[in-house]
């Protein structure tokens, strides 16, 4: 159990030190996301997931482009009974902390994190040189740039 901890203070402080504003958001929100706990939607949720997998196993599949389309969907209706991280970070974040954050309560600011971590992961572009940032990239600068 030791070695678990110190893995996550060591991705800690590796986000503080890092140079990049944008990396140091990335990995200051992946090392938020290593405390969170793993969180099942909801059991109507998973009811309904259930029911709907079900369904997909009645429809036809006499083509194998029918069979690719019913397994696809299958994995997919399965892989949603685990809640998203940015869901369940919000909840567990709001449970724990009171206040606002750029004024915004603490499960909004997660919320608004996260997606500002996904976006920089997934290359959207935050704010070219010449064009203003987005108010998200500015928000990211307040709070990556205070070293």
């Amino acid at each position: 159990m030791a070695g678990r901890g110190t893995g996550k203070r060591q991705s800690l402080h590796l986000a503080l030190v890092d140079s990049n504003s944008e990396t140091r958001h990335i990995q200051l929100v992946t090392a938020v996301e290593t405390l969170l706990r793993e969180q099942a939607r909801p059991q109507p949720v998973l009811n309904a997931l259930e029911n709907f997998v079900e369904d997909v196993k009645r429809w036809p599949d006499s083509e194998d482009s029918e069979k690719e389309l019913k397994k696809r969907i299958t994995e997919i209706l399965k892989n949603d009974k685990e809640e998203s991280i940015n869901r369940a970070g919000s909840e567990q974040v709001a449970a724990m902390l009171a206040g606002e954050y750029f004024d915004k309560s603490a499960g909004a600011f997660f919320k608004h994190a996260y997606d500002l971590r996904s976006r920089l992961v997934h290359r959207e572009r935050l704010g070219t040189v010449g064009q203003p940032l987005t108010k998200s990239a500015q928000c990211n600068r307040n709070c990556c740039d205070s070293s």
